[in-house]
């Protein structure tokens, strides 16, 4: 098969036994999107089969260049979670709120900012205490800002963005979180509860709820 011809999506969780049993190349805990293909590739989505063939369970985001920030500026930097998901366009409220006062273990951020280049919806003090609250990661279609800043402070939380800017975003509009269709781009429906496997190569998004057992 052709690279062409994957339908593609990407995560840092702590506990690997779901991945014990995969179905090639065996291993006890991926460290890369590609062991999570590799294990699972007869179950990746491609892009001439029906969204509801039962035997696709994650597919893959590739009409989307999301850049790595934060710990994802790391090529080694894999993370996995829980996605969580707001909806939201150049307001950043239930981002803030979100990120800073929820724990974030074994869950991913995913935020629908509408590929928005105006503003940022998240910058470096938001980054900072959302790792320090254990976000796994944060996924955004949009713009983050402050990312020398978070070089500078050495955070490791992964963050994949569209790209930056220095303009903070509004607060007037907080946005929807978990909506009930969850958000949908790069080709791919994130749903909260479903699971997202991300690093420098790729986003993988599993379709059902619960992580690939």
């Amino acid at each position: 098969m052709r690279c062409s011809d994957i339908h593609f999506s990407a995560s840092r969780g702590h506990n690997p036994s779901h991945f014990n049993g995969m179905e090639s190349n065996s291993i006890t805990e991926p460290t890369t999107t590609s062991d999570v293909v590799d294990a699972y590739f007869s179950h990746l989505s491609v892009v001439d089969q029906v969204q509801n063939d039962a035997k696709v369970k994650f597919d893959c985001l590739m009409d989307l260049n999301l850049k790595p920030y934060g710990g994802a500026f790391d090529r080694t930097s894999f993370f996995r979670g829980e996605i969580t998901t707001i909806k939201c366009f150049e307001n950043n409220p239930l981002v803030r709120e979100t990120l800073t006062k929820e724990s974030g273990l074994n869950r991913v951020l995913v935020i629908d900012g509408g590929g928005s280049r105006r503003c940022a919806l998240l910058g470096g003090e938001i980054a900072k205490i959302a790792e320090g609250n254990q976000w796994e990661g944060i996924v955004v279609n949009g713009c983050i800002r402050d990312t020398n800043e978070m070089r500078w402070c050495g955070l490791k939380i992964p963050i994949l963005a569209v790209g930056t800017s220095p303009v903070p975003s509004s607060k007037r509009d907080p946005g929807v979180k978990d909506p009930k269709f969850g958000v949908t781009f790069g080709g791919v429906n994130f749903k909260s509860g479903s699971w997202v496997y991300a690093d420098c190569d790729g986003v993988l998004v599993t379709r059902e709820k619960g992580p690939l057992v």
